[in-house]
């Protein structure tokens, strides 16, 4: 130290924010799920008002209301294949604190959208921030977040956690594989490899293909 804060009282109340460095060296700033805006080269300002950024189409919510957005905290962007890929958390009940805490993802060609459907990248996920190591091999990190200790990993991929916030996370910092590709078609696919992380339990409420 010591340490400064460049934005001060210009950041405002922001959910969750994270950065985003652009190829071209631009960095946005995302918050809540999902709002994006430029920021100034010294980190001290926006230079553009904030865009809201949300996948393609909706899912029944809880209450019978349509849910348009990727899901309620965690924002983050990554670049894959030259495509932005927005990256959200969610509830897999989309109820707060039931069920396993998730990571989803949707891809544009521009950062502000507009975006495609939202896709699952990986259960016990939520709030992960997936990374690129000096391998180049893709990774993303993964924490505890439930009211009860930790679940087993046998039998969790068939199991039904929806009754309370469940993980199979321990205390600490988990990393976890990715399969990051750019598929032959020329969308983007991000998956956990770990089969306990890969597939959507019985409590998704969302249907994902494989």
């Amino acid at each position: 130290g010591p340490w400064t804060h460049p934005m001060a009282g210009n950041m405002g109340q922001r959910h969750d924010p994270s950065i985003f460095t652009d190829d071209d060296g631009t960095r946005y700033m995302l918050w809540g799920n999902t709002f994006v805006a430029p920021l100034n080269n010294d980190l001290t300002g926006y230079i553009s008002e904030p865009v809201r950024i949300d996948p393609a189409g909706s899912r029944p919510g809880p209450d019978g209301k349509p849910i348009s957005h990727i899901g309620h905290e965690g924002a983050t962007m990554i670049k894959v294949g030259g495509k932005y890929v927005h990256l959200g958390t969610a509830w897999s009940t989309d109820q707060g604190r039931k069920g396993s805490y998730n990571l989803y993802y949707c891809v544009a060609d521009t950062i502000t959208g507009p975006y495609g459907p939202r896709k699952f990248a990986g259960r016990f996920l939520g709030h992960g921030t997936p990374f690129n190591d000096m391998n180049g091999k893709w990774w993303c990190t993964a924490f505890f977040n439930g009211n009860v200790p930790p679940e087993s990993r046998d039998g969790v991929v068939s199991r039904n956690i929806g009754d309370n916030a469940r993980t199979i996370n321990e205390q600490g910092v988990t990393i976890v594989p990715l399969d990051v590709r750019v598929l032959d078609n020329g969308e983007v696919s991000i998956r956990a490899k770990d089969p306990a992380y890969a597939t959507p339990g019985p409590d998704e409420v969302q249907e994902f293909g494989p």
